[in-house]
């Protein structure tokens, strides 16, 4: 497997844990998919500083992970996708103003326990497109989104009613186009 570029790792189930601590690929990937539940220290392994250079798109799903994944891998620079489905069992997260300097897109799904997301100055500075969906406990909009002067689109689908209250507050007047829904039809939000 010497050409391999992209590899995906899916467990039988969201309770099945991922044994990656001996996982070596001899080429830098591109693209990593991992579902499944990750031991803690699993994205400070070896093979993420290995890989975390060549890497462009990054997905885990199911992890569970106590600890933010996202500060976890704020040091995979080249990432310009990023997808978190179900990998994060805390209540906050925060993107620091150098974390994900090249990121376009970011997909936040399924994070039960999420109740603040904070972007500080200077973070996502290159991200295009905002995907926030099934984020139950998320009431207000991001702290720091007027920061997001790149974002062309962004979709906020499945939320709460007062977060899409709050999102029609004007805080995401400087997207061009703004996308919600509470539970099925999509919406779009008319400019303030």
């Amino acid at each position: 497997m010497r050409l391999l570029t992209k590899l995906h790792i899916r467990a039988i189930n969201e309770d099945e844990l991922l044994l990656l601590d001996d996982l070596t690929v001899q080429n830098p990937l591109e693209k990593l998919e991992l579902v499944g539940r990750l031991s803690e220290g699993t994205l400070e392994s070896p093979f993420f500083s290995t890989h975390g250079d060549q890497l462009l798109q990054m997905e885990l799903s199911w992890c569970q992970l106590i600890a933010s994944p996202v500060a976890e891998l704020c040091g995979l620079s080249n990432v310009t996708e990023l997808r978190l489905t179900r990998a994060y069992t805390g209540q906050q997260l925060h993107f620091h103003g150098t974390w994900f300097q090249k990121l376009k897109n970011i997909e936040l799904a399924d994070l039960p326990e999420v109740k603040r997301i904070c972007i500080h100055e200077g973070g996502l500075r290159s991200l295009e497109c905002l995907h926030m969906d099934r984020l139950k406990e998320l009431r207000d909009v991001p702290i720091g989104i007027e920061f997001l002067n790149s974002v062309k689109e962004a979709y906020f689908t499945r939320m709460r009613s007062d977060f899409v209250r709050n999102l029609q507050m004007g805080k995401v007047n400087h997207i061009p186009k703004v996308y919600w829904s509470t539970q099925g039809k999509l919406n779009r939000l008319s400019s303030q």
